[in-house]
């Protein structure tokens, strides 16, 4: 019988390619499989699924799992501050997960505060330094806070999934 378990503290794999004026990009190379707290982690584990269940988590699993191929621009962190908090860092899996969430958001699924705060709890699981877990977190939440309300939403519009990830959201 095979099982699976969080993928989150094995080393991310991923094909770096540069996207003209936007910056890095990260590609997926395996999927990632996240375990909302209280639910099954890296000392238990669950029955293999015939196939992978990609998507937010559900009520009765919670589970988050990310597909190979899907794309990121990881952690959003402007160059000028990379020498404080480098995008690269052990975080990167969960910045991975956070944009993911975020682009289910922008189709309607899930709360922006549900993804900023699965970031926060994933970066705790994996062991992030405090004083870095809160930055970050506080850094998304400010960013969503000035982006998200209705005067912003109104002038820049909701936000969308990435045309080299609708595949995966089947739009």
């Amino acid at each position: 019988m095979k099982f699976r378990v969080s993928n989150m503290k094995d080393p991310l794999k991923v094909e770096i390619f540069w996207q003209h004026k936007d910056g890095m990009r990260l590609r997926l190379l395996e999927h990632i499989l996240y375990y909302r707290r209280g639910e099954p982690n890296d000392d238990e584990l669950l029955e293999e699924l015939a196939e992978p269940r990609y998507g937010i988590c559900t009520d009765s699993r919670k589970e988050i799992c990310i597909p190979k191929g899907y794309v990121s621009d990881g952690a959003s962190i402007p160059k000028i501050f990379w020498f404080i908090l480098s995008p690269f860092e052990d975080y990167a899996k969960c910045a991975i997960l956070h944009d993911y969430l975020c682009d289910l958001y922008h189709l309607g699924l899930g709360s922006r505060k549900e993804a900023d705060d699965i970031f926060l709890e994933s970066m705790q699981e994996i062991g992030i330094k405090k004083s870095t877990t809160l930055t970050l977190y506080a850094f998304v939440r400010l960013y969503a806070i000035f982006r998200y309300n209705p005067i912003s939403i109104k002038l820049f519009g909701k936000g969308r999934v990435e045309d080299y990830n609708e595949e995966f959201f089947k739009i």
